[in-house]
């Protein structure tokens, strides 16, 4: 069985995004975690406010000073391997094998 955890941050600020952009990078980090735990495990999705400040915003690509809400997946799956995890923010890549209508192949 696999349990899914919600922890919301208080006060959370307004956000401006693509709502459909948003559920789709959620449903599939969601996915990949599911796959990546065939025995059960946990996923915890997490939100919460952060504050960038122009040195950590210097060291990322495309990353400008400021206010943000973050999200984050986590599981207690097996990991990913050196190989994958090089190719892990690729267009379409997947820890788990061929494609799927999830990860974008046909």
């Amino acid at each position: 069985m696999t349990r899914v955890e919600l922890r919301t941050g208080r006060d959370l600020w307004p956000i401006l995004c693509d709502p459909n952009q948003l559920e789709s990078a959620l449903l599939n980090l969601v996915i990949n975690a599911r796959d990546a735990m065939p025995g059960g495990g946990a996923i915890v999705i997490e939100t919460a406010n952060v504050a960038l400040d122009r040195a950590y915003a210097a060291t990322q690509r495309d990353v400008e000073p400021g206010q943000y809400v973050a999200v984050s997946v986590s599981d207690t799956g097996s990991g990913m391997s050196d190989d994958v995890l090089a190719r892990a923010f690729e267009p379409f890549c997947r820890r788990c094998g061929p494609q799927t209508p999830s990860a974008g192949g046909a």
